[in-house]
């Protein structure tokens, strides 16, 4: 193994790992914050749209199909047009291409409208620009290539919610020039109620602000869906608030996100799918147990779970993405959604070749040891994450699993804290901090290095150098 240090011109250092055949590079910010000065968004510093009702409030690049030939644009405006045109071309043509949107209302807004366009037909590997009425500058985004010959790097995390901590993580992430972000629920924080709109228009506005490069490329999202996109009884019951206004008013069921469903546009059913990178990788977008799709063995998405990872295991490189923890770093591991992940979906994933589990809801950083039926095991999946992307509390590790709480047993307790050990036998490596996960593919290897949003490396996997090393090598060019 080979680790290298250099400066690129002022604003970059460069870590180049090799390993065998594999070279993986990274380009450190030395100032993360720089880039937000360097391009101009559709909004003025006084918060007024610069080119009237017609500029978007709201962008959004996402996927429905193959992301090495397509691109979903949605945009959101105020004003009253329908089925706006978006004009697009790749970034050396002269020709533009001109396409009809579909426009959808924002649920339970009187005024923002969401318009759609897939974009289908592109080339891999291709950069393209775009723009949309009340835009001067064009936007970009490039297609995904269509093998892994070369490093393919993307960011994910979750639990993002609202403020200046998701802007902030938002723009970090961009210096790393991700080709896409992928966030496993908890996203606004608006719990599904119309009452909290305000919160998804400033997700928005973060995105639209902050997850951009300094080239005007808008970085694509994937999601899933977590507690907090979701109208519960239960959680209104508990902070005393009027249960009747919102069932009344909007007619919500418990369990609903008419936000959630009507806002993304996604693979396969609304709730879960699996989006296919040509023949080399598979995310697998999952529910664990909080809308319209369930962790039970026999119902609809474990079922399909169970086919689709099968359908796939010979793909090199496969990532389950869901909310709810199999192996939580703060809350009991008897809690509802957990056992149910770890006693239904974990045995999928052992099965099916998955190596990596992408995981959150807690508000840390974990990284468990592989895991196979329950242990520590060589041929196991290793589950990262734990979700505190933005403006969450962080939280302390093991600070809610004592014994009594939330249905856990000594008996229980004493299995997973054996030896009188502070955290649960299964971490690894955890931390309580704001973070992002850079992953990056290439060939048939996987490599993750876990970054905070103060840009300190806090984890690598597998350990190319001690973390530490790697962190006291950037120090010296700080």
């Amino acid at each position: 193994m080979e680790c290298q240090m250099k400066i690129i011109g002022k604003e970059f250092k460069k870590i180049i790992i090799s390993f065998g055949f594999f070279t993986l590079v990274i380009l450190f910010p030395l100032f993360a914050m720089q880039a937000e000065t360097t391009f101009k968004h559709s909004v003025d510093s006084s918060g007024e749209q610069e080119f009237g009702s017609m500029a978007p409030v709201g962008l959004l690049l996402q996927w429905q199909q193959d992301p090495t030939t397509t691109m979903t644009i949605d945009w959101h405006t105020t004003d009253s047009q329908r089925n706006p045109e978006l004009e697009y071309q790749e970034l050396n043509d002269e020709e533009w291409h001109t396409v009809q949107s579909t426009s959808i209302g924002f649920p339970f807004s009187k005024d923002r409208i969401i318009h759609r366009v897939e974009l289908t037909n592109l080339m891999p590997a291709t950069k393209y620009r775009f723009r949309v009425p009340g835009v001067e500058r064009p936007y970009k985004f490039r297609t995904m290539p269509d093998n892994v010959n070369k490093p393919i790097r993307f960011a994910t995390g979750g639990d993002t919610h609202v403020g200046e901590e998701f802007r902030k993580t938002n723009r970090l992430v961009a210096q790393y020039d991700p080709e896409f972000v992928l966030w496993g629920g908890d996203l606004a924080y608006a719990n599904g109620d119309p009452r909290q709109i305000e919160r998804w228009y400033d997700w928005f506005d973060g995105i639209m602000e902050s997850l951009i490069t300094p080239t005007n490329r808008m970085i694509p999202v994937l999601v899933t869906i977590g507690n907090h996109e979701v109208f519960k009884y239960e959680r209104l019951e508990r902070s005393g608030a009027d249960l009747t206004e919102p069932m009344r008013k909007w007619g919500l069921e418990d369990r609903s996100a008419r936000f959630f469903y009507n806002i993304f546009a996604m693979p396969g059913s609304k709730g879960w799918g699996v989006l296919d990178f040509n023949d080399y990788m598979s995310i697998f977008l999952l529910d664990s147990n909080y809308g319209i799709g369930t962790t039970n063995p026999g119902e609809p998405q474990t079922k399909w779970l169970k086919n689709a990872l099968a359908e796939r295991r010979n793909k090199p490189h496969l990532f389950p993405v869901y909310h709810a923890p199999a192996y939580p770093s703060v809350r009991s591991m008897e809690k509802k959604a957990h056992p149910r992940v770890r006693n239904n979906w974990a045995p999928l994933f052992q099965k099916n070749r998955v190596r990596v589990a992408f995981e959150n809801h807690d508000h840390t950083y974990k990284r468990t040891y592989p895991m196979r039926d329950g242990e520590i095991h060589a041929t196991g999946v290793v589950y990262i994450g734990d979700g505190a992307w933005g403006d969450v509390g962080v939280r302390e590790i093991a600070s809610r699993q004592e014994i009594g709480r939330d249905d856990l047993t000594e008996d229980e307790y004493n299995h997973w804290f054996r030896d009188g050990a502070e955290w649960p036998f299964y971490i690894k490596k955890g931390k309580s901090v704001r973070h992002f996960i850079l992953v990056t593919i290439h060939g048939p290897h996987q490599h993750f290095i876990m970054i905070d949003n103060n840009n300190n490396v806090i984890d690598e996997y597998p350990a190319t150098s001690r973390p530490e090393t790697l962190k006291s090598i950037t120090e010296e060019f700080d």
